[in-house]
């Protein structure tokens, strides 16, 4: 099966444009892009990734090229889709078309996506010199870091069924059900409201709240158990990213001023959000809240990440990254405290950057919630 973007030709058509603006600075004369996120925003085309060769190839000009096995052919002839389409059968070899398409190129500098299986690169040996190949993202996420209006509504729709999600399951918790029974419950109600999921939901009660990002499992949660949800879902492609943490019956004074302090922390990272300022920066507001109440040593990862096509991509939100904030970025915040063999605490939205500062896609409550 074959995933086809119904945003239209205008919008794929304009980011093509930026895209070559960016080969042109880099020197890049070909970018080719496998069964990917870069693929599917350059094309409309997500096909499935397999041992079958499947390209996009983007020159500086003229139309982009499309290799592609003749098994997607029905499903394409119907589709709006700007470029040359060349297909091919199993019992051909996909290379030789590839060739055609580069002609005499030895010479030239290529960006390939990150993505592409090695075994796809090495049989391109002949085409294309591998000491003149560069990783796709160095053109790619300087343009997939802005969003445009059709990304920002998707990702806005996402963000709000994960929204949903969350109050409702807030009613489906109690003693004696396990991780793993809350999870397949977040995980019906994504599938059941939107295109599919972002990643595994992540459940992590007690001692297992520690973990991080714990894979939901056996354990049993029982009253005076903090539970951290974490997940998201796809609208158009486009994934949510949200975490609360929950209690269920009580909580401890410790448990409390736990939570104030992550509480405290994601807030003001997020009021610190505005163009202009630096990725590090934002890392250090969280982490300054959390090492001044004296859990610096228990929040243990960067305080967010870019969220997109992929739920992981730029811009990351961690020391040493100097990149500026800019409109139309979209990112999490998400500091937390794990303290190992007691609980965890993780508050997450994702965010977008506006002209004077930043809007929230999830909105459901901060506050402690007891249950």
């Amino acid at each position: 099966m074959i995933s086809i973007f119904k945003g239209g030709v205008k919008i794929i058509n304009s980011r093509i444009k930026k895209v070559r603006i960016q080969m042109e600075k880099s020197n890049i004369d070909y970018l080719i892009l496998g069964p990917s996120a870069n693929m599917y925003y350059l094309s409309g085309l997500l096909p499935h990734f397999d041992e079958r060769l499947q390209l996009l190839i983007l020159g500086l000009e003229g139309n982009k090229k499309i290799v592609i096995p003749e098994m997607y052919r029905k499903q394409l002839e119907d589709e709006e889709i700007e470029g040359d389409i060349f297909f091919w059968k199993d019992e051909e070899n996909p290379v030789m078309i590839v060739k055609r398409i580069l002609k005499e190129s030895k010479n030239k500098k290529y960006a390939i996506d990150d993505n592409l299986w090695f075994s796809h690169i090495f049989n391109l040996k002949e085409i294309v010199s591998l000491e003149n190949v560069y990783p796709a993202s160095m053109i790619m996420k300087a343009v997939r870091m802005i969003k445009d209006e059709d990304e920002i509504n998707n990702l806005k729709k996402a963000g709000q069924i994960a929204d949903k999600v969350m109050e409702e399951i807030k009613a489906f918790i109690k003693a004696g059900l396990s991780e793993k029974e809350i999870g397949l419950e977040i995980e019906m109600r994504l599938k059941k409201y939107s295109d599919g999921l972002s990643f595994e939901p992540l459940v992590g009660a007690g001692s297992n709240g520690a973990l991080g990002h714990h894979k939901p499992g056996e354990y049993t949660i029982k009253n005076g158990d903090f539970i951290i949800h974490d997940f998201g879902c796809k609208v158009g492609g486009y994934c949510s990213d949200t975490t609360r943490t929950f209690a269920l019956s009580n909580v401890s004074d410790k448990m409390k001023e736990v939570y104030n302090v992550v509480k405290k922390a994601q807030q003001k990272a997020f009021e610190f959000v505005k163009p202009g300022v630096k990725c590090e920066e934002l890392d250090a507001v969280a982490r300054d809240v959390i090492e001044s109440a004296g859990y610096g040593e228990f929040f243990t990862h960067r305080t967010g990440h870019g969220v997109g096509l992929d739920i992981h991509e730029a811009p990351y939100i961690v020391s040493g990254n100097d990149l500026e904030v800019k409109k139309g970025m979209v990112f999490t915040i998400e500091p937390g405290i794990y303290i190992p063999e007691e609980f965890g605490i993780r508050i997450e939205d994702t965010i977008f950057v506006t002209n004077s500062g930043a809007n929230r896609f999830n909105n459901t409550t901060h506050d402690l919630e007891v249950l």
